[in-house]
Order: C-alpha cells, then sequence, then structure tokens
C-alpha cells in the first residue's frame, strides 16, 4: 500500500488572523521623552496596549509589533510576551477554564537597518511585519501560512471591543476595513483593516518602484522618497473586490497634541479602559481589569 506523504485534507486550525501592529514609521510631536504610542489613555492604559487589546478582541492567532530595538524592550515590560483571548474570559462554564484558555503570543519585529532612512515609513512597517510573518510561516509549515493580516494602529483611539461583534465577519470576508465618516486608510485615517497574504508582493513593488532611491543630482529631502509615502499611497491600492467597511461609533487621533487632548476632554474616555484580560509579562505578573459587563 502506497502512502501518499502529502494529506489531501487538513482538518486542523491554520494561522488564521495575524495582528500587525505598527510603531517605527511615524515622528512624535508631543516633544517628550517618550513616544507617542506610551500616552495613557485611561488609568492603566497606555495606547499600544489598546492597540493589543483590539488585535485580541479581533481574535488573531499572534501579534507582531514592528518597532526598533530601542523601544522594543520598554513595550514589552509594559505589555510582555502574551495576552488571553478576552472571549475565553467570560466562559463562565466551561470546564477549567484557565487550563483551555487560549493564550495570543506577542512578537516584537526590528525593521531591518538597511530600510532605516530610506524607506522607513509607516505603511513600510505593516508590510515589513507582514513579510516577516510569510518568511517564518513558510520556513516551518504551509498551515502557518495566515488567511490574512489585521492592522492596527496605536495613534487611532475607538473603542476596541467594537471589533469583537464581527469578529467572524472579519475572518470570513476577503478584506475588512473601519472607517469614520466615510474615510478609512485609505484617506490616511488611523483605522483597522485586513489584507491577504497575496498582497504583500504587490505593495512592496509599488514602494520600491514609486521610490525615487539614491540619486546624487537630487536634494537630501528628494533622496528614497519611499520614507515619506503615507497610509493612503500605499494601501490605496488595495483591490476593493469583496471589501466590506464598517462604522464605528466615534473616533480620534492622537497623532497631534491637538487630537489627544480632544479624546481626553471628550466622554468617550470612559470606554476605553478597564478590559479584562490576562496578560502574561516576563515577570509571570497577571494584571486583572474590570469587566466590561459589570455595569
Amino acid at each position: 500500500m502506497e502512502i501518499d506523504s502529502k494529506p489531501t485534507s487538513y482538518t486542523g486550525e491554520k494561522a488564521g488572523l495575524v495582528g500587525i501592529i505598527p510603531i517605527h514609521g511615524i515622528e512624535s510631536s508631543f516633544d517628550l521623552p517618550w513616544q507617542d504610542i506610551f500616552m495613557p489613555l485611561n488609568k492603566g492604559l497606555t495606547a499600544v496596549e489598546r492597540a493589543v487589546y483590539e488585535c485580541a478582541f479581533a481574535g488573531c492567532t499572534s501579534i507582531w509589533i514592528v518597532c526598533n530595538d530601542d523601544v522594543a524592550p520598554v513595550i514589552k515590560h509594559r505589555v510582555g510576551e502574551c495576552i488571553g483571548d478576552p472571549v475565553w474570559e467570560y466562559r463562565v462554564f466551561e470546564l477549567n477554564p484557565d487550563q483551555k484558555a487560549r493564550q495570543i503570543p506577542i512578537y516584537y519585529v526590528p525593521l531591518n537597518p538597511k530600510d532605516l532612512k530610506r524607506r522607513d515609513s509607516l505603511s513600510w512597517s505593516v508590510i515589513y511585519g507582514a513579510m516577516t510573518y510569510n518568511n517564518f510561516s513558510y520556513q516551518i509549515s504551509k498551515w502557518l501560512v495566515p488567511e490574512k493580516f489585521y492592522v492596527t494602529f496605536p495613534w487611532g483611539i475607538y473603542d476596541p471591543r467594537f471589533i469583537r461583534e464581527h469578529r467572524q465577519l472579519i475572518r470570513s470576508c476577503d478584506r475588512f476595513l473601519l472607517s469614520h465618516e466615510g474615510d478609512t486608510v485609505k484617506q490616511n485615517k488611523f483605522l483597522s483593516f485586513t489584507f491577504k497574504p497575496d498582497d504583500v508582493q504587490p505593495m512592496k513593488r509599488y514602494i520600491y518602484h514609486e521610490c525615487t532611491g539614491q540619486n546624487r543630482n537630487r536634494l537630501h529631502d528628494m533622496k528614497y522618497s519611499s520614507r515619506f509615502f503615507s497610509l493612503e499611497k500605499v494601501f490605496s491600492h488595495l483591490p476593493e473586490a469583496d471589501e466590506i467597511v464598517k462604522e464605528v461609533p466615534w473616533y480620534y487621533s492622537m497623532d497631534t497634541w491637538e487630537g489627544y487632548k480632544e479624546f481626553m476632554q471628550s466622554e468617550h474616555t470612559f470606554d476605553v479602559y478597564r478590559f479584562t484580560a490576562k496578560w502574561s509579562t516576563t515577570r509571570m505578573l497577571k494584571r486583572i481589569l474590570q469587566d466590561v459587563d459589570k455595569e
């Protein structure tokens, strides 16, 4: 009897949805000794933690934070190496819930030194994070290849629990985008979106093709123009076929001090805090925040 080394079907779970949080590629306008992502949104919650929460609510199987080596230890000290799936937090009737709860690993990806000051824009951080995961997954197993990537930004502030009700929709549709007042990431909004692994290479080729490169006849600010590419310039070329857009109830952008003040003065500061989740940090510290349903 001849044994086929390649199975005709696979009943296990693929990598599914892989979260990407780009950190590098945007200059701080706050004039503070720390980066904007560490600005508090409420007691015990920073902007980068809100982004990690959102990836967990979206159902990501892993989270990849693209940042430089100088800031990665600080983020890791604050965020840790994994987070518990919030959905499992409410399965109180599950037998041995602590043993069955799904942990979402968090990885930290430094940019290639060759890309610094050449194409290190925020949009390139997204693409580089997807490229890193693709290279990692293809070398191990084809079952680690993700169905799609989920991208969220620390500078966009909205209730991460909103994404929970669209968790199944994100997995089923080809492309999913959040919008506010009709604008998405394709209009330079820091709103989450998904893209497929097949979209990585076309976006990479587009950045390489549109980049001016190093030309001695150009001024310094005109060299390597891809380091200034906006989100709109890169992601507006994503295919719109089978695209589903969901409007968030409210949204604030904290890429400027005025936008951050507007959020802190609003009534929505009470909506972005105290989610129940178990964080496993390097010190094995468990932080349990207030249950969102106990109100």
